[in-house]
Formats: C-alpha cells, sequence, structure tokens
C-alpha cells in the first residue's frame, strides 16, 4: 500500500524556499532517502507556489509554512518482528531574501507499523496540498506560439459562456522557459486570454512543449489546471 509523509518547513518572515521551478534565480527543495528495503518515495507533490522576490528577480517559491508531500509505497510483506519503521533522508534546500541561504538537514521519522489509517492535526492540511495538485481541465484549451525571444500562451475558453471573471491568473511551468521576473502582457477576448512572455534568456535546450500548472482564481472558487502543448515556431 502507500502512506504519505511531508517535509514541514517554517520559514522566517520575509524569507522563502522554492518551488522545483524557482523561476530566474533558486534552488529547489529536495531530499535524498535513506529507506528501509522494498519501501520506494515518489517524487514530491507540490503545492501551488506564489511571487515572492529575491534582491531584485521575482522567483516562485513559498513563505511561511509549506508542506511538500511524498508518497511512501511499502514493500509487499514487512519487516518480520518488527513494529517500527525508521524513515530517513536529508533535505537539501535554498532559504533567501536579499542574500541566499543554502543548507542541509538529517531528517528521521519512527513510524508504527499498522494497517488502520488515524487522523490527526495534520490530516486537513495533507488533504489541502492534495487538492492544490493540477488536473486537466477540458473547458480549456492550450495554445503556445514561439516568436523569436516571446512565447504567446493563449487560453482558449470551450464552455458554454465567455471567460468567467477572474481575480488571479498565474502560469507556472514545469522547466525554466519563461523570465519569473518579467510580467506577461494580458489580453482578453470574449472567450480566450492571451499572455505573452519573455522567453528566459538561460534557458539552455529548447523544450519542445509548454508544460505547467495555471492556476485560475475568482470568488467561487480556486482551480489548479494542468496543461501541455507544443511549441510552435514563428519566425
Amino acid at each position: 500500500s502507500t502512506f504519505t509523509v511531508a517535509i514541514h518547513q517554517k520559514i522566517k518572515k520575509n524569507y522563502h524556499t522554492y518551488y522545483f521551478n524557482p523561476g530566474k534565480v533558486g534552488l529547489e527543495t529536495s531530499i535524498k532517502w535513506d529507506l528501509p528495503e522494498g519501501f520506494e518515495a515518489s517524487p514530491i507533490k507540490w503545492p501551488t507556489p506564489i511571487e515572492s522576490t529575491m534582491s531584485d528577480y521575482t522567483i516562485w517559491g513559498y513563505e511561511d509554512e509549506v508542506l511538500l508531500l511524498v508518497d511512501i509505497k511499502t514493500p509487499k510483506a514487512f519487516p518480520e518482528n518488527k513494529d517500527f519503521i525508521e524513515l530517513k533522508g536529508k533535505v537539501i534546500y535554498m532559504c533567501c531574501y536579499k542574500t541566499c541561504h543554502p543548507g542541509s538537514q538529517k531528517v528521521s521519522l519512527t513510524l508504527p507499523i499498522n494497517l488502520r489509517p488515524q487522523k490527526n492535526k495534520w490530516t486537513t492540511a495533507f488533504q489541502k496540498v492534495r487538492d492544490e495538485q493540477p488536473l486537466k481541465d477540458l473547458n480549456w484549451k492550450f495554445k503556445c506560439t514561439q516568436k523569436e525571444s516571446q512565447y504567446l500562451v493563449e487560453l482558449v475558453y470551450l464552455g458554454d459562456q465567455n471567460v468567467p471573471a477572474f481575480d488571479y491568473l498565474k502560469l507556472f511551468t514545469d522547466k525554466r522557459m519563461i523570465d519569473s521576473n518579467v510580467q506577461p502582457i494580458l489580453h482578453q477576448e470574449k472567450n480566450k486570454i492571451s499572455l505573452t512572455y519573455q522567453v528566459e534568456k538561460y534557458l539552455g535546450e529548447r523544450p519542445k512543449t509548454l508544460d505547467g500548472r495555471l492556476i485560475f482564481k475568482n470568488k467561487e472558487n480556486s482551480k489548479s489546471i494542468l496543461f501541455s502543448t507544443p511549441i510552435l515556431q514563428n519566425f
């Protein structure tokens, strides 16, 4: 079966840690696991990031407090004659404000071998992160066109009415592709939103698709929408 643990970060005021795509600068939080034989850890499930500031740069990360979830898959048989298992790891992180402070910390967690899931004080917080995981939304169609140093991202709304009113709209890419330090130019029509982004200067190899999550919020709800679309060229 599978159970879930979390890296819990309580972050000093004005400071931040980083999303797995930190944006212009930064280093994502990671963990190197030392697990009992037969146990396997999933990649981190990341909560919705926010924009924060590192010196003169706008970056993507987390402030105040954050839970980074990890699913642990158990082996078919637990170790014999044991009532507990111990999970160990080394968390590597970068915490920044006007200056950056890289660090690492050894962590461990001892858990009883218990086949009955139990609620505790973390249940609600864990579920909030699960609810923030991006999902496909068939009401939206994505298109991305690159022209020289810009990406034009078009969000076409396929619902029966026009694009719903929104208070917040932010696109976070999985890879360092758009310049997080340059705010996009937004243009809205009846059933379409167009966003013009600056291509990240230090991109390296050019990806063929634009992947990530779109955060769409209004008074009624908040959605984290999964997207993946080919990058068309227009030179």
